[in-house]
């Protein structure tokens, strides 16, 4: 992949994105460049960033949500999903901050 077949990639994922949201979270590694670019094309300003590491079957997050996230729309972005236990753990953490969160 080059990087003008990846930004139509991008241009096509965020035009099937059907809502505005006010967050988007790139799971580290490799979910920050594709949620930076999701973020351009959506104008979304405020971003933020968790990396998951697997502990046998639990999931542990490192980052925190240093901004209010309360009835705020969060969208997690991540390149490639195998089982999605990491997305789901970094779910439950946003929507326990408040947030309405889609993945």
């Amino acid at each position: 992949m080059n990087w003008w077949i990846f930004d139509q990639e991008i241009k096509d994922l965020s035009n099937k994105i059907n809502y505005k949201p006010d967050v988007i979270v790139g799971i580290a590694r490799g979910g920050i460049v594709p949620a930076v670019a999701i973020s351009n094309y959506l104008n979304v300003q405020e971003m933020l960033v968790f990396k998951v590491l697997r502990m046998g079957k639990e999931r542990k997050i490192f980052g925190q949500a240093t901004t209010d996230l309360k009835g705020k729309q969060v969208l997690i972005v991540d390149d490639m999903l195998e089982t999605g236990r990491g997305c789901l753990a970094i779910k439950k953490y946003l929507e326990s901050k408040g947030a309405i969160v889609k993945i």
